[in-house]
């Protein structure tokens, strides 16, 4: 087997190695990561994973650099009226959305609720499948993959892994070219 990066487990004291799958993108890489005080430090590919065999794309590899990153999100924020930004609650973000996607349906139908998935579109991986439901939920065929399904050939198997049988609904979704 082809191996794509060296891999080096930290011997540094403190330092815990998790095997996790990366969120960027919805092909689920099987990776290494060493936390060192509950964060991440560094992440490999899992070279003892049967699907990718420790590969991993750059973006995933950069995770660390995100999760500390001094403009991360961490709460909703609510955008005012004069252009500047408040926090609000999970509870009030989610209660002023339903509202919103409810007027826009009475006004519009149900179509007019779309969702572009695209690379970088997933932090976490099962939103793939959420906002697959989401859509059938609300009766909406307005659900758009970035991803043509040869890319996904890899991903499918990963997703019946990790979410049981997922890969009806991606099969499902309209895929553009």
């Amino acid at each position: 087997r082809r191996k794509f990066m060296k891999t080096k487990t930290s011997q540094a004291p403190g330092v815990e190695t998790k095997k996790t799958y990366c969120r960027i993108c919805h092909n689920y890489c099987a990776m290494e990561v060493d936390v060192l005080d509950g964060k991440p430090i560094a992440v490999r590919g899992d070279t003892s994973d049967p699907v990718y065999g420790g590969y991993t794309c750059i973006k995933g590899r950069q995770l660390p650099n995100a999760y500390d990153h001094e403009s991360r999100i961490t709460q909703p924020l609510k955008k005012l009226a004069d252009g500047s930004w408040q926090e609000i609650s999970s509870a009030q973000a989610l209660d002023e959305i339903a509202d919103k996607v409810k007027e826009i349906i009475v006004a519009d139908g149900a179509r007019s609720i779309a969702t572009y998935c695209g690379t970088y579109s997933f932090q976490e991986s099962a939103a793939l499948a959420v906002s697959r439901a989401f859509h059938d939920g609300i009766g909406s065929p307005s659900y758009i993959l970035q991803s043509p399904l040869i890319s996904l050939q890899k991903a499918l198997p990963c997703q019946g892994l990790v979410f049981g049988p997922v890969a009806p609904a991606v099969l499902r979704a309209q895929t553009l070219h």
